[in-house]
């Protein structure tokens, strides 16, 4: 047995002693102080059942010692909770979840952004279970809370993209929901909340092709788009997504209108978005597809020359590992099929024109290249837990709505 195994047990011992007697006299002894600070000195992030232990430790001192003594033990036992809350290692006292969650949020944040990108989906499962954690420790009244909600949304939104679970993508539309109706009109934030819902909004257009949701959509996309200042650095994405919602409703309703405003705003996007903005490699294929249609609609080579180029930069945009790689090159190939049999038509056209030219007095009574339909081709893990024992007072429990209240007899966290 080494030290992180040997310091452990006897620490875990002493748990036990206070938990079956309620005596909280084994932890202030001196050696159960050593034993700590020893322990505190060799465990590392990813030791979580020792920081667990460590954490509880710390937690009974503070409720063991004179108020005006306990304050480093309390930040010792929030320092050693927080990497189990972020990494499901439980039990954890219930009256410091609150701060635990405010603790994890920097982390879950970094998290959130890393998964769209992220190749593994067990990721971005970890990712929607955190979230979820942060919210049910948030208490309603938290000034945060539509936030977290948002967030949680936008969580499971990406989950959806990757597995097609429609409970997902309904769960994120209801957190969308809930977190633009707790979001006063003039908070500096609603415009992302508006984007979220959106997005989720549209993503169940499409798959269930409810004429309300994308109403909806484009409503929030309009809003939000609204809300936000010319230099914000979310401009260009929130024109991207009015324009991909407007360019549906085109395909729905055929209204030449609804497709020229996505080109136009698919434009100033594309516009708006430096080089090295994260998102724009999709406003790039989202104008393309826009452009597309248009062409389609239309014929104007303008368009399809325009649509080639924005798919082709998408696709150098865009890494190699990236989900939607495989995609966007599929699209450019099409963009690229369909102008090489424009231009093979137009030169069998020319050829034909040249052969009359040259022999006026043949009856034409050779076979005529003529050019073909233009095909419309459409566009940390999550770690186990391994709970301590479930002695009583540690035992995991779902907390509620409200503030959670301290066990009986014992303290609740400072202010």
């Amino acid at each position: 047995m080494d030290d992180l195994e040997r310091l452990t047990a006897a620490l875990e011992s002493r748990l036990e002693r206070v938990e079956a007697t309620q005596n909280l006299s084994p932890v202030l002894e001196p050696e159960a102080l050593a034993e700590s600070e020893r322990l505190n000195e060799i465990a590392q992030d990813d030791d979580l059942g020792s920081l667990n232990v460590l954490g509880w430790f710390h937690w009974y001192r503070y409720q063991a010692l004179p108020e005006d003594e306990d304050q480093e033990d309390f930040e010792a036992a929030v320092d050693s909770l927080t990497p189990c809350f972020l990494f499901e290692e439980e039990p954890l006292p219930q009256p410091l979840l609150p701060l635990l969650a405010d603790r994890a949020f920097p982390t879950a944040v970094a998290f959130l952004q890393q998964a769209p990108q992220a190749p593994d989906t067990d990721l971005v499962s970890y990712t929607v279970r955190l979230w979820k954690r942060l919210l049910d420790a948030t208490d309603p009244a938290h000034p945060n809370r539509a936030g977290r909600l948002s967030n949680y949304g936008a969580a499971l939104r990406i989950r959806f993209q990757r597995t097609g679970s429609a409970e997902d993508l309904d769960q994120a539309v209801t957190a969308g929901q809930e977190a633009v109706e707790a979001t006063r009109p003039s908070h500096r934030n609603r415009a992302g909340r508006l984007s979220n819902l959106g997005i989720a909004l549209q993503l169940r257009y499409e798959r269930t092709g409810m004429a309300k949701d994308l109403e909806q959509a484009i409503a929030c996309a309009q809003e939000a788009l609204d809300a936000t200042p010319a230099a914000h650095p979310n401009r260009a994405g929130r024109l991207s997504n009015l324009g991909a919602v407007l360019q549906l409703r085109y395909e729905r309703t055929g209204k030449a209108a609804d497709l020229d405003q996505a080109i136009a705003t698919g434009q100033a996007a594309v516009d708006a978005a430096p080089g090295n903005h994260p998102g724009r490699a999709t406003i790039l294929a989202n104008l393309a597809s826009a452009l597309r249609a248009r062409y389609e609609r239309t014929g104007t080579a303008g368009d399809l020359d325009q649509a080639i180029a924005s798919a082709q930069e998408a696709v150098t945009a865009t890494p190699a590992e990236h989900p939607e790689r495989a995609g966007r090159m599929s699209s450019l190939g099409a963009l690229l099929r369909i102008r090489y049999e424009q231009e093979q038509a137009a030169a069998a056209e020319a050829a034909d024109d040249l052969d009359h030219a040259g022999h006026p007095a043949e009856e034409e009574d050779e076979d005529t290249a003529q050019a073909g339909e233009v095909p419309v081709i459409a566009a940390p893990p999550a770690r186990t837990p391994q709970r301590p024992r479930h002695a009583t007072p540690r035992h995991a429990t779902e907390p509620s709505p409200g503030s959670p209240a301290a066990a009986p007899g014992h303290r609740p966290p400072p202010a």
